[in-house]
């Protein structure tokens, strides 16, 4: 992390827990106590009258810092925009009128300063109104949050509305919590019933914490990445720390706040006690929130696994796996609903405590290493470029040179230099290496293999390749091994991507992307009868299905060229014998039929029919 970095960090956290302060305190004034509180004590009630106007001064001053934290964070923003340098009037104005960035946060802080305003002079008249007309424009300025980070790179509104609501309740909940201790502190009976009403309220915001933080998953990606990258970890500490704050919410209201009700001296100390770690709970929770917006999202990111064993994939499709589980969790659900019976029935307690004995000795073992499966650093890693005709052939060429020798040029394992390793070469085009991951095949070509007792079987690559280059050489390997599973009918068993290539149709001279057609493609190689005709769009009905598919002929130039040696590496074939061929692409790039003649349009058009019928799903692939 870099310095401006750090500020920016530093600066954003100041700002963000100055306006969620000054929210929750101008939220605190007008539901919690907008009106008088029932008390027996007239010294309570000054005392509370003066409270008041405490939480009010800490409103406005929260508001200002949070103006002037908004002001600095925005400058270092430039800074980071325009190269870390220092930041002119000039490069100010122009980050600031010419970016999208520069007119939300214009809007933004116009609302906050309008709000600042607003707030000083109710609370500062002479009549003490309800400062609500400040949170007409502090909501307004919140709902702008998210477009300010992440939320403005989303595709729809779902994803910046949401994570609007959850900033909106997050400050109401948690800004609160300083004026409800200064309220119990200085009038506790007052204190109590300002609990009670604030508790209504909690509920209301932690439902709604709850329900849009799910639609920020997405950001986090899947569990690697919850787990091996900066933002996911971030992510679960804020998870943690939400757990915490739940655990002192429920612990107040309904432990310690039904005693303080009752005038119990100790109660109130404990409830004081509890609010005040629930606020400090919350302040490092905004520390995580800010540490969130200025990390890139971890679904953009490559996960380094931090252990070595990682969960089965597609555990419970595996029937003996599946039931292993449900054979030993049936007895463990059985002893847990004897000892929840024994707890509750007096009359019965040791028979029930006999029974649960009974069934976890009937419990049977559970070995755990059917369930994992070894694991590196890399093993949930991608490539993070798109598989092309040029780097097929470089990943070719690497192949060639540096592992043909051992693995042979089939990639098989029967290589000329084979016999002289201490462990024969693996057939990397079997189905065990194809359940691999590309992850853990980069890992092995970049450190090597070695035997259990150190003896090295393979040689590392990270001294001679760099990782761009070891990552086309998995690729190569995965499009060999996509090869060999091509059965007679031209279907490829092993799923594999098209190589990515825009060429000119000869059709109509419209481009067509093979990574991402968009609809189905059928491209063939020269021009040639039987086919589709040569419509560019062909809609037909198929089964009483809609089928879009395309048609494209390739060139004669080098990019048709370029497309034929690449498909011959994944038809596992030689360019000439594909002169006449034609192969089916789906929506999203997948290789789904390969004919060496001209197809019948009917055949094509079933095909394509089956393709839309049985969509591969990109996160069941490795590749």
């Amino acid at each position: 992390m870099t310095l401006i970095e750090l500020a920016l960090l530093i600066a954003h956290f100041l700002h963000l827990a100055a306006l969620v302060q000054a929210v929750g305190a101008l939220v605190f004034l007008v539901l919690i106590v907008p009106r008088p509180l029932s008390l027996d004590s007239s010294g309570e009630e000054d005392r509370l009258r003066v409270t008041l106007g405490g939480i009010g001064r800490l409103a406005n001053t929260s508001l200002f810092l949070s103006v002037a934290g908004a002001l600095f964070w925005f400058l270092l923003q430039a800074m980071a925009m325009t190269g870390n340098g220092p930041v002119g009037w000039g490069s100010f104005c122009l980050v600031l009128s010419q970016t999208r960035f520069g007119e939300i946060f214009s809007l933004r802080f116009a609302l906050l300063l309008f709000g600042a305003i607003v707030s000083v002079a109710v609370l500062r008249s002479a009549r003490r109104a309800v400062p609500w007309p400040a949170l007409a424009f502090l909501g307004p300025a919140l709902l702008l949050q998210p477009w300010l980070g992440h939320g403005a790179a989303a595709e729809n509104l779902f994803l910046p509305l949401a994570t609007a609501f959850h900033v909106i309740a997050a400050s109401v909940w948690l800004g609160a919590l300083l004026p409800l201790w200064l309220t119990l502190r200085a009038a506790p009976l007052a204190g109590a019933l300002a609990t009670a009403r604030f508790s209504r309220v909690g509920i209301v915001c932690v439902a709604t914490i709850a329900a849009t933080a799910v639609a920020q998953l997405p950001l986090i990606g899947d569990l690697p990445r919850l787990i091996g990258t900066p933002y996911g970890f971030v992510a679960g500490v804020k998870i943690l720390l939400f757990a915490v704050l739940l655990a002192f919410a429920a612990v107040n209201r309904f432990v310690l706040m039904p005693r303080a009700l009752a005038g119990g001296e100790r109660g109130t100390q404990m409830l004081k006690a509890s609010i005040l770690g629930e606020a400090v709970a919350g302040l490092i929770l905004l520390g995580a929130a800010a540490g969130l917006a200025s990390l890139p999202p971890g679904a953009h990111e490559q996960p380094v696994w931090p252990f070595t064993i990682r969960p089965v994939p597609d555990l419970w499709s595996d029937v003996f796996l599946r039931d292993r589980i449900m054979r030993t969790l049936a007895p463990i659900l059985l002893a847990s609903g004897f000892l929840v019976a024994a707890f509750l029935s007096r009359r019965w307690r040791w028979l029930f405590t006999g029974a649960a004995i009974v069934a976890a000795f009937w419990t049977p073992s559970f070995p755990l290493k059917p369930y994992f499966r070894p694991a590196f650093p890399t093993t949930f890693q991608q490539w993070e470029r798109v598989r092309s005709p040029v780097s097929l052939q470089q990943g070719a060429a690497l192949f060639a040179a540096d592992c043909a020798g051992c693995h042979a040029s089939d990639a098989r394992g029967r290589g000329p230099l084979a016999t002289g390793r201490p462990v024969w070469p693996p057939n990397l085009t079997a189905p065990l290496y194809g359940r691999s991951r590309d992850g853990d095949l980069f890992w092995h070509v970049k450190h090597g293999m070695a035997t259990g007792d150190g003896t090295p079987t393979m040689p590392a690559f990270h001294d001679r390749l760099d990782d761009d280059e070891i990552w086309m050489l998995v690729d190569f390997i995965r499009a060999r091994a996509s090869a060999v599973s091509l059965d007679f009918d031209g279907r490829w068993q092993v799923p594999t991507r098209a190589p990515a290539i825009v060429m000119t149709c000869r059709e109509d001279g419209v481009t067509a992307d093979t990574a991402r057609p968009g609809t189905m493609l059928y491209l063939k190689a020269g021009v040639h009868d039987g086919g589709p005709s040569d419509d560019p769009i062909q809609d037909a009905a198929v089964k009483g299905q809609e089928v879009k598919l395309r048609t494209c002929t390739i060139g004669d130039d080098g990019q048709g060229s370029q497309w034929l040696l690449a498909m011959a590496v994944l038809a596992g074939t030689e360019p000439p014998n594909l002169a006449r061929a034609g192969v089916l692409i789906d929506e999203q790039g997948w290789l789904r039929r390969l004919w060496l003649e001209p197809a019948a349009r009917a055949d094509v058009l079933l095909e394509a029919y089956l393709a839309a019928r049985t969509p591969i799903i990109a996160a069941d692939r490795h590749h």
